[in-house]
């Protein structure tokens, strides 16, 4: 067809273009997230702790139960009203002293985990914080060092956790994974803004369906890799947590938004690649 206006593969790549402009739309939300708070990038986290319930006492059913349990094996009136009175003072107890430790403690009811800090917030609103940490490029997910200041600023105090050492080397192994997420989250974007630059050339023989091509496949790459670190590095961070610390009763949830941006990105990108190769192949070359 030669070097003529070819409307099949400017239909094509215009398509793909849209997929490729969706795609770095996507990734910036998931770059910038929780650094920005206006409506766009609310509830953008990659987990969620709770800590509403961290104060609880975790054998207050067990205390119940086995009171009530003795009691059982007795007989009379008497008993039955001792029993009554017992269970629901215990069960009141527990709760009020559970209300004034959170009170003192002034602990925030959770946190949200995203690419550049944390934040936290109260149980009466989970989308608007109260306070995040100073995103940084050093950032990376630590619950303890979380805890560890959020109770010093409450108390005043200098409390330091120390943990096992295959503790500290699974938070090691989470720190390398973050910096590498986080660099994959980079690079998509940028080999997304690559793509875009390359369509002003797209129209030379080789080097613009070349261009095209390589940028939307390495974004696509890039993004597809960040988002599977996630999810793997995320889904590990939960269980180990919920099994070490389960003491201390913090349910941990996954962020829904970030993951399917993330996914989507790269399935748009995905997109751009196929639609490219075919707009190119209807010029009667491939720059493969």
């Amino acid at each position: 067809m030669g070097m003529g206006f070819n409307p099949i593969k400017a239909l094509f790549t215009g398509i793909g273009t849209v997929c490729v402009g969706v795609g770095a739309l996507l990734s910036i939300l998931c770059i910038i997230n929780q650094t920005q708070h206006n409506i766009a990038f609310q509830n953008i986290y990659f987990i969620q702790l709770n800590t509403t319930s961290i104060f609880s006492v975790a054998n207050q059913t067990a205390v119940v139960n086995n009171t009530s349990n003795l009691l059982n094996e007795l007989t009379g009136t008497l008993v039955d009203t001792l029993e009554t009175y017992i269970d629901q003072g215990a069960t009141d107890l527990i709760e009020q002293v559970e209300q004034e430790m959170k009170d003192v403690s002034e602990l925030p009811d959770w946190y949200s985990i995203g690419l550049w800090n944390y934040c936290q917030g109260n149980s009466s609103d989970y989308t608007n914080p109260t306070y995040c940490s100073t995103p940084s490029p050093s950032y990376y997910f630590n619950p303890l060092t979380m805890l560890e200041t959020s109770i010093n600023n409450a108390t005043g105090s200098q409390i330091n956790i120390t943990l096992p050492s295959e503790v500290d080397l699974g938070l090691k192994v989470l720190k390398g994974a973050c910096y590498a997420m986080r660099a994959m989250y980079i690079l998509g974007f940028i080999f997304f803004a690559l793509t875009i630059v390359s369509i002003v050339i797209s129209c030379l023989p080789f080097f613009g369906p070349l261009f095209l091509n390589v940028f939307s496949f390495f974004a696509t790459i890039f993004t597809f890799i960040a988002a599977v670190i996630a999810v793997a590095t995320y889904r590990i961070a939960i269980s180990e947590l919920e099994k070490n610390i389960e003491i201390l009763n913090i349910p941990i949830v996954l962020g829904k938004k970030i993951y399917a941006y993330s996914f989507l990105s790269a399935a748009a990108g995905l997109a751009a690649c196929i639609l490219y190769f075919i707009g190119n192949l209807t010029s009667g070359y491939s720059p493969l």
